[in-house]
């Protein structure tokens, strides 16, 4: 079984491979810029889920309060480590960094958030929707110097989020549990199930039984690690040298079994 020292081990890597070598990652190429951030939101977003997973909370703000444990929002930050890292693989784990690809990506996203201009509501948003609109146009314009042909969905993404992880090779237990996940404990239906499975066992009880999430955790982790080294890598990084990837490896063989169990059934 995978337990809590695991992933104290690759998240522990995989910080201490980011921390000492994004400045290097920087300075080099700055098309890998937008890596680094999300890379900082993916190593915030799997550390702030094992805290909550492995915690339970009060309920003191009124009368007569009490512990629980909030499955439903570990659910949804475990859907959200997947889904990130699937956009950091899929713009930048490939051979080659597709630039065009990389650009469409930042424009859906700056579109999307122009949609809210009402919400400027001092001056220092105003002044950002402004600059980003700027940064719109400007993409938009190479874009269409490149003949970059957009999808028909007008979406970055060329498939489902499950489809998408199975096709950059993240192994198939990870996507299966995200698409479980997704069905039954999106946002939509949230509410209703917290109703329905609220308090029926102690916070402890919970905590343990969730303790089986470690395997994704550690899944996603060592995915990371080992598409961030190979950028690394094709950069010609000298901090790689004394970095001893044995764990990773043979986590990444021990999944690779998995797999193959999956497959079977």
């Amino acid at each position: 079984m995978v337990k809590q020292d695991d992933y104290a081990l690759f998240y522990n890597m995989a910080c201490n491979i980011f921390e000492s070598s994004y400045k290097f990652i920087n300075e080099t190429d700055e098309n890998y810029y937008f890596l680094n951030v999300a890379a900082i939101k993916f190593l915030k977003h799997i550390n702030t889920t094992e805290m909550l997973m492995t915690n339970e909370l009060d309920l003191n703000h009124i009368e007569g309060g009490f512990t629980y444990y909030d499955t439903s929002s570990v659910v949804a930050l475990l859907r959200v480590c997947y889904e990130n890292l699937v956009t950091i693989a899929y713009h930048y784990f490939g051979e080659e960094l597709d630039n065009d690809r990389l650009d469409w990506y930042k424009l859906c996203g700056y579109r999307n958030r122009a949609k809210n201009k009402e919400l400027a509501i001092s001056p220092d948003m105003a002044d950002k929707i402004q600059y980003e609109q700027g940064i719109i146009e400007e993409l938009a314009t190479k874009l269409k110097q490149n003949n970059f042909k957009k999808p028909k969905k007008n979406d970055w993404k060329p498939s489902s989020w499950y489809q998408l992880g199975q096709e950059l090779g993240i192994p198939t237990y990870v996507c299966n549990k995200y698409s479980f996940w997704s069905s039954h404990t999106h946002s939509g239906f949230d509410s209703l199930m917290q109703v329905n499975t609220a308090h029926k066992a102690h916070p402890m009880e919970e905590i343990e039984r969730n303790k089986v999430n470690y395997l994704f955790l550690c899944s996603v982790l060592v995915f990371f690690i080992e598409g961030y080294v190979k950028i690394l890598r094709k950069l010609d990084c000298s901090l790689l040298e004394g970095i001893d990837l044995t764990d990773v490896r043979s986590f990444t063989r021990f999944m690779k079994s998995l797999d193959k169990t999956i497959s079977v059934a």
